[in-house]
């Protein structure tokens, strides 16, 4: 009997080789992942419905180690952007208050001294450019402890790293003009290629204020709330002017990622 011992894979297909003419061989899959409880049911009368949301609390599973990925059968680097973009999926379906809150700490080691909070972390491969410093990724160092606050009412987590959120916010603001800025990857969800960066990478510093200015709120830090409120407000109305099209009602071109 043998299995791997310092590794695990997602896969689809097993081939094995070598075995002798008449041999048998069994093969059985061991389900691994981090032992987070189960914190919620759903259930409907339709079984496609069910089928789906079991489809996601597997896709949950395969990526629930001791980071959260995005891709279990290759790369298997924390990219930020599930911890946030899932992050209402992830606390109604399993208990993940000590396990975000690990994930929130390991961007706080991970964050430079320029204030950048790496894509991916912990920062074991160091990207380049936009890669390695896109808000829709380092953004989940404000909006995770938002979300546990919201899950969990959980205010030490925002709290304790209060400062270090400053920090990232004005790295980023450091590339903003008129609150708005195109320094981002960009979608790759949409079947066109007609999507502005200047959408994914304003709206990511957006909601980077937004959500800050409701932590500012929460913690009490009344004149933050209001400067994060500002910038917010700044960048939405100035998106909005550049890309709106009100004589065909169309925003960023028209195209799907952009309209949405």
């Amino acid at each position: 009997t043998w299995e791997p011992r310092f590794t695990f894979h997602g896969f689809r297909y097993l081939e094995v080789r070598g075995l002798p003419e008449g041999a048998s061989v069994g093969v059985r899959g061991q389900v691994l992942h981090t032992d987070n409880a189960s914190a919620g049911t759903f259930t409907t009368s339709n079984e496609l419905i069910n089928g789906i949301h079991g489809l996601i609390r597997r896709a949950i599973e395969g990526n629930m180690m001791s980071i959260f990925t995005d891709c279990p059968s290759r790369e298997k680097l924390g990219w930020l952007e599930q911890d946030h973009l899932v992050g209402d999926a992830l606390a109604a379906n399993y208990d993940v208050h000590a396990h975000l809150r690990k994930v929130v700490q390991d961007m706080a080691d991970a964050q430079t001294t320029t204030g950048l909070i790496p894509s991916t972390v912990p920062d074991y491969t160091v990207l380049a450019g936009s890669y390695r410093d896109d808000s829709n990724w380092g953004g989940a160092f404000i909006v995770v402890p938002w979300q546990l606050y919201r899950a969990y009412g959980d205010t030490e987590t925002m709290r304790t790293h209060y400062a270090a959120m400053k920090r990232y916010a004005a790295h980023l603001e450091s590339r903003v003009t008129g609150g708005l800025t195109d320094y981002s990857l960009g979608d790759w969800f949409t079947p066109d290629r007609t999507f502005p960066k200047l959408v994914s990478g304003t709206y990511g510093w957006w909601r980077v204020n937004d959500t800050l200015a409701k932590i500012a709120t929460v913690l009490g830090n009344t004149a933050d709330a209001a400067a994060f409120k500002a910038k917010a407000e700044l960048s939405a109305r100035a998106l909005s002017d550049r890309l709106y099209d009100p004589e065909t009602g169309t925003f960023g071109g028209g195209g799907m990622g952009a309209e949405a």
